[in-house]
């Protein structure tokens, strides 16, 4: 599809449904929120499974070390499900501003 009918990657990204989910409550932190799953459950899949393949086998990219860095952070670390899903944010919004700005990606 074109990247143009999203405004902004906000918009994008809650189109593949990776935004989070708000609960409005005293005891959330905010540190460790559940996605809204409330989009494209395909192009989640995609996403997931493409961040879950660079982390295993391209160990010399930004976004592996980007997971790496979620998963072994001191405060709060992410389980490997919750930064592969990390992950995929990053990846969609990389995709996202490489389709707009028609650029390739560079490493």
């Amino acid at each position: 599809g074109d990247v143009n009918r999203f405004d902004n990657r906000a918009a994008i990204v809650a189109y593949a449904g990776l935004n989070p989910k708000i609960q409005q409550s005293g005891d959330i932190d905010g540190l460790h929120l559940k996605i809204s799953k409330k989009g494209n459950k395909h192009l989640r899949c995609l996403l997931y499974l493409g961040a879950q393949c660079n982390y295993r086998l391209r160990k010399e990219d930004p976004l592996y070390e980007f997971t790496k860095k979620k998963r072994q952070q001191t405060q709060c670390p992410l389980s490997s499900k919750a930064a592969y899903t990390a992950s995929a944010h990053k990846l969609l919004v990389i995709i996202y501003s490489l389709c707009k700005n028609g650029t390739l990606y560079h490493s």
